[in-house]
């Protein structure tokens, strides 16, 4: 039988903090900051699909991003006609609609509080200088002009080259091509590549040899399977941790072999999902909880995150029946949240409750399965239970908060794929130190006043 919907009693564990005195498996050191988080970190790339509702004139998916608190928000945009800056500015990317105008577009990015990071094609040194010139310069000074509303400082040279016929030195070449032709017009942007489909150390390290002296940020791309059939669920997993250190690897990569300019260049996992093809495991809450490990792993390790992407992925495209993993048949509209959205909204709140901080600090754990995030500026902690089947009772220390609330929401199996985070309820932080029920397969936020 079809259901819209279910509902399912909750059964809420608090666990007093006095468990603790058995001795904490979870450490947040407040005193110890690990690293300072980009205001850009958490972004996603807007796919263009689904017209007529598409980010630019669907004001219910402007209303969902809003509420995800995004920093950054990529873009595809080509001249209609190459060469000819007189044409119109459409969406660039396969099946996107191109009805709507680049600064259209560019409008609703910003609208959404987000800031927009442009691609242009690879070979596209002309029409790129006059993109450029179109959004950033005045066109009574001549000048580049950011309080101009649709001003873009952040732009990137082409996509997946290495899986496009690109060969290193040919891509590198018109990187500097292009990038020397933009900076002509504005030389206060900044210019990213080379979006590898993956992280690919030989490949990024030729460019950083022919590019590096230009490039202002290094993209690479991410997916764990194709999505036509069911993924190992712990391998999957190990894949969000390996992105994660990828991240650091690069910067050492970076650090090495661009050393002049190395503090100078931003990282970011310009594409990531768990499905480059098919849907499995699409709406499933495992889907929810391994986007926000993903996540995690790579705000951890210094990375922004776009994830891949708006329409489709992270919001719904269409109305229609959805079948996910526990048997449950629901209806979903145009629109609709999918897991993945809500993964990101355990650390931005999805305007629930409060967004990650500005800051990451030390987090240590001995529980398996279980990986921990913790910001402060304001605090939070995000707690990932991986396993499918095993509960885990947490006992957290916290070094440098002696006493505070804690406002407690989850994901978690009992939670439908669809909806937010459930608020579990109220807890306190004595002498340090409290502890909570982590679910199989959950993620937990806990909202420390």
């Amino acid at each position: 039988m079809r259901r819209l919907g279910y509902v399912v009693a909750a059964v809420v564990v608090l666990v007093s903090s006095t468990a603790c005195s058995r001795g904490a498996n979870v450490t947040i050191d407040y005193t110890r900051t690990i690293r300072r988080l980009s205001p850009l970190a958490i972004g996603m790339a807007e796919t263009g699909w689904r017209s007529p509702y598409v980010l630019a004139n669907d004001a219910l998916e402007r209303r969902r991003l809003a509420r995800l608190n995004l920093g950054y928000v990529r873009m595809h945009l080509v001249y209609q006609v190459s060469g000819d800056p007189t044409s119109k500015i459409v969406c660039a990317a396969s099946g996107c609609d191109t009805g709507p105008s680049g600064g259209q577009w560019i409008s609703a990015i910003k609208a959404v509080g987000a800031e927009p990071v442009v691609i242009v094609r690879t070979k596209s040194s002309v029409d790129a200088a006059n993109m450029v010139k179109h959004f950033n310069i005045n066109p009574i000074t001549r000048k580049p002009d950011p309080s101009r509303r649709n001003y873009v400082r952040r732009w990137i040279i082409g996509n997946e080259p290495s899986s496009n016929g690109y060969s290193v030195a040919s891509y590198s070449g018109y990187f500097n091509d292009d990038a020397r032709a933009t900076k002509a017009i504005d030389p206060n942007i900044k210019i990213g590549g080379p979006t590898v489909a993956w992280y690919d150390e030989t490949w990024i390290k030729q460019f950083l040899k022919l590019s590096g002296s230009r490039v202002d940020f290094v993209d690479f791309h991410g997916y764990p399977q194709k999505g036509t059939t069911k993924g190992n669920v712990p391998t999957l997993f190990r894949w969000a941790t390996t992105t994660g250190n990828d991240v650091s690897k690069l910067r050492r990569l970076i650090q090495a072999t661009v050393p002049s300019r190395a503090s100078r260049i931003g990282i970011e996992v310009g594409e990531w999902s768990l499905n480059w093809g098919g849907n499995a495991q699409g709406d499933t809450n495992f889907n929810a909880v391994w986007t926000a490990d993903a996540l995690g792993h790579i705000l951890q390790n210094g990375g922004l995150s776009v994830y891949f992407g708006t329409k489709g992925n992270a919001i719904k495209w269409s109305d229609n029946w959805v079948v996910d993993d526990m048997d449950h048949t629901v209806f979903m509209h145009v629109d609709d949240p999918r897991a993945p959205y809500h993964g990101y909204g355990m650390f931005t709140g999805e305007g629930l409750f409060r967004s990650f901080g500005q800051s990451m600090v030390s987090t240590s754990t001995t529980l398996p399965n279980v990986d921990i995030f913790a910001s402060t500026d304001p605090k939070n902690i995000v707690a990932i239970n991986k396993s499918e089947s095993v509960a885990q009772s947490a006992e957290f220390s916290l070094h440098g908060v002696s006493s505070a609330t804690v406002d407690v929401w989850q994901k978690n199996q009992r939670v439908l794929f669809k909806d937010p985070p459930v608020h579990r309820g109220t807890i306190r932080v004595h002498n340090g130190t409290f502890a909570y029920h982590l679910p199989p397969m959950s993620a937990t936020t806990f909202v420390i006043t």
